[in-house]
């Protein structure tokens, strides 16, 4: 017993952490069913053509809704520029994209952004896919190396294809996410904007997601530091 004791607490030691990450995704998605019996909303992808000179009111709402309930700080949204290496307008340019500053490098940061982007793309109770992601808006969400689209939904978070090209670690995406909203999340017209979630969502989200509160947020405006986008 004296032998096993040591082994079992060891057990427990590394369990807890996997139990307490896997119970607070399984509660975080379980979230969705405030939205139950509603019509979801449908996989929709626009092209950026043209810089709108301002960011767009979902693009803030996302913002303030990530500053509330995910750590890390934006590191921007409205930039008027076209992707790196190439000649397509990024979504910044429209001011319907948030880019959210999280480190793979740190193990905290890492399976924060991770979980957020298992909620974006998990189904909801009726087992619908990446449920928050449609009724928020989303349309593309790129994290270290990977990057999932409307385009190809049922593809997940495939591979980048700038990675493994000698890029930077913020083109590869290992120091942030992006995430690009269509034209009716940008609005704050889709599900999640205009059924406005409870303040009881709001408030669990922040303790399941490890929320650092408002003060947290560093707001970068059109002048601020925008890392790239992705080709979608």
């Amino acid at each position: 017993m004296k032998r096993t004791l040591p082994l079992m607490c060891l057990l427990v030691f590394l369990l807890i952490p996997q139990t307490a990450s896997a119970a607070a995704f399984n509660r975080l998605t379980a979230q969705m069913d405030a939205f139950a019996g509603r019509a979801l909303d449908s996989y929709h992808y626009d092209y950026a053509r043209g810089c709108t000179g301002h960011v767009q009111r979902g693009t803030l709402a996302l913002q303030s809704w990530l500053g509330h309930h995910v750590p890390g700080v934006s590191w921007g949204t409205y930039n008027c520029r076209r992707i790196r290496s190439g000649s397509i307008l990024s979504l910044h340019a429209e001011g319907r994209a948030v880019d959210w500053h999280l480190d793979v490098r740190k193990p905290a940061d890492r399976a924060a952004a991770n979980r957020l982007v298992r909620a974006f793309l998990a189904p909801d109770a009726a087992g619908r896919p990446t449920a928050m992601a449609r009724r928020m808006g989303i349309q593309e969400i790129i994290w270290n190396c990977r990057v999932w689209s409307t385009r190809e939904p049922a593809a997940g978070m495939r591979p980048y294809s700038v990675c493994g090209r000698g890029v930077s670690r913020t083109l590869e995406h290992k120091d942030h996410l992006h995430i690009g909203l269509n034209w009716r999340g940008a609005r704050k017209r889709t599900s999640f904007w205009r059924l406005a979630a409870p303040a009881k969502y709001h408030r669990t989200l922040a303790t399941l997601l490890g929320g650092q509160g408002s003060n947290s947020m560093q707001m970068v405006g059109a002048a601020g530091f925008e890392p790239a986008t992705s080709r979608v």
